[in-house]
């Protein structure tokens, strides 16, 4: 994984220490290279932060050039050695063994589509092409990685991974985006994840790429290449259900084998629940080294999820590292994730999940493969997520946005002038996101996906690439996720089950007790967290912020801050601290 910068003007010449600048504050992302370049008579600026996983040697930095074709890269493309095979046999050869340099050849001898079409990974770049005097913006089909983008006031327009090197433009400047924070407050991880909490900075959406014509200087725009709406379910039955399972171990077996490919030793996140626990399992088989597995854990609490990783990592003759985060991290930490994550830190899940990738990086792993994207491909919240067991009459449009809107916590201290404001917001979301179709548990399944999955994508990204650490999530193979949606949800679902499928292929692979625990999200910690969190807090800082004044009067603030339960009220200490971080 790395860090992409890109500063583009089609008038003039853009600033080489403004593009150093944005470069270098990405350098977390990227410690083993950082390099930038001017192209286009000085009119386009690429800048990359490179965390080396495959070849090592510096013939991998970047930004590379070859064919005509520069590009900075962050990602993975897993079949890298598959597509070189096929342009090596029509006569194509190459100077270095990375996934960077066989891109460049694939775009050059397909095209873009095409190649993105071949590519099974996760991804974002950015790619001058001097001879159609292009630039386009590409992210993967699902969206693991992150280009962020915005116009500044002097006529450039600003690409990076993170939004923070975005402000290291100095006509780019920070303005809370107040809409966002609503999104957040009544939809949680369900908001709308392409939006982003800064005024006028926008990501491109997954599957989609951007084009700018230096030659023709007409506007960017963007392109779809790849959704899960063009994903049609097929007429399995019940009978299927042994060719299916068959099916998913043999793509599940092979998503694994591609992302241990690495020139250094890949890791994992293991939770203890089936998902990480199958594919770490998988993983064993393919390497020649003992897998260092990383779980969390909270002192004075039960946790099942150490019980069932020791289990696991016995059996495979692993490296467990148990992790237990402190209950009261300084104010200072939380400010850092914050400025890391570039959103409000509504759980205290992240802060162990940051604490979990600090111990990765502790460890020398530079790479680990995570469970995430299971459940929302293959139901596994079913069970546990109040969404799905709604009556079938609240699924219609308006009455899902009045769902949304009565049960908020929040609500009955809105003033009534806002009420058309957040409705409004809410709306927004569905309507880009949710889709009824003839089958209630599709339909949620796909807002899932878009939004629940999206928010998960970032939280990894961001935390993990905060300490240098690469994820891989071999439940999102394009080829695999595919699949789940070509499965009509009840036979995903079986004997009161969530994840039937998952877990008869699991059968032989993983320990009987593992197979059959019931889905447990990662830890949640105990009421202690929520306690200690707000203790580094006063409730000044609630009452003195403007996003929340905006929102809210101050004598409903004083309100909340005193009869909300104090998960929900660190919704507001989170916004507040944001606002601290990055707006005043």
């Amino acid at each position: 994984m790395c860090g992409i910068s890109c500063i583009v003007n089609q008038e003039k010449k853009v600033s080489m220490p403004t593009l150093s600048s944005m470069t270098l504050s990405l350098t977390h992302r990227g410690p083993d290279a950082q390099k930038w370049r001017l192209l286009d008579k000085g009119k386009i600026g690429i800048g990359n932060t490179r965390l080396s996983l495959v070849d090592l040697s510096s013939n991998g930095n970047q930004p590379m050039e070859k064919h005509g074709l520069t590009i900075s890269f962050n990602g993975e493309i897993y079949n890298y050695q598959e597509i070189r095979a096929l342009l090596e046999g029509v006569g194509f050869t190459f100077h270095t063994t990375s996934d960077t340099e066989v891109l460049l050849s694939a775009i050059f001898h397909w095209g873009l589509e095409k190649s993105l079409e071949l590519c099974n990974g996760c991804f974002a770049f950015v790619l001058f092409d001097s001879v159609q005097k292009k630039l386009f913006a590409v992210r993967d089909p699902i969206g693991e990685k992150y280009i962020a983008y915005t116009y500044a006031s002097n006529g450039d327009i600003v690409f990076a991974s993170e939004i923070k090197a975005l402000l290291k433009h100095p006509f780019v400047k920070a303005k809370p985006n107040v809409q966002r924070c609503i999104s957040l407050l009544y939809m949680s991880m369900h908001a709308q994840q392409q939006e982003t909490f800064f005024e006028n900075i926008f990501y491109i959406p997954p599957g989609h790429y951007m084009t700018i014509d230096m030659e023709k200087k007409t506007k960017p725009r963007l392109h779809p290449y790849w959704t899960i709406d063009a994903i049609s379910q097929q007429k399995y039955t019940k009978k299927d259900l042994p060719d299916l399972e068959t099916h998913f171990l043999d793509l599940l077996s092979d998503s694994v084998r591609l992302r241990m490919r690495a020139d250094t030793h890949i890791g994992s996140i293991l939770s203890g629940g089936l998902d990480s626990s199958f594919i770490t399992a998988l993983a064993a088989h393919t390497t020649s080294y003992p897998i260092s597995c990383f779980t969390t854990g909270y002192k004075g609490i039960q946790n099942d999820d150490l019980f069932y990783a020791r289990l696991l990592a016995k059996k495979e003759h692993m490296r467990l590292t148990e992790i237990q985060p402190a209950y009261v991290p300084s104010r200072e930490e939380i400010f850092e994730i914050t400025r890391h994550f570039e959103e409000p830190i509504i759980t205290k899940v992240y802060y162990s999940m940051y604490q979990n990738y600090k111990k990765v990086q502790s460890k020398n792993i530079k790479g680990v493969i995570n469970g995430q994207g299971a459940d929302e491909f293959w139901l596994g919240y079913i069970h546990a997520d109040p969404l799905y067991g709604l009556p079938k009459k609240m699924y219609a449009f308006d009455a899902f946005t009045k769902y949304w809107f009565e049960k908020a916590h929040c609500t009955p201290y809105l003033a009534p002038s806002m009420k058309k404001r957040v409705i409004a917001s809410i709306v927004g979301v569905l309507q880009q996101n949710y889709h009824l179709a003839s089958e209630n548990l599709f339909s949620l399944q796909e807002l899932s996906i878009k939004t629940h999955l999206a928010a998960i994508l970032h939280v990894e990204d961001a935390l993990s690439m905060a300490h240098g650490v690469e994820v891989r999530l071999p439940y999102l193979d394009k080829r695999l996720m595919a699949f789940a949606l070509s499965i009509p949800p009840h036979l995903k679902v079986a004997d009161k089950r969530e994840k039937y499928i998952n877990r008869i292929a699991a059968k032989g692979i993983l320990p009987t007790k593992l197979i059959s625990r019931k889905k447990q999200g990662f830890p949640i910690p105990p009421l202690t967290y929520d306690t200690s969190f707000e203790s580094l807090f006063s409730q000044e800082e609630l009452f003195s912020s403007e996003i929340l004044r905006s929102i809210f009067s101050k004598n409903a603030l004083e309100n909340m801050a005193t009869k909300l339960h104090p998960a929900t009220r660190w919704y507001l200490y989170a916004i507040a601290i944001m606002e601290k971080t990055f707006f005043r």
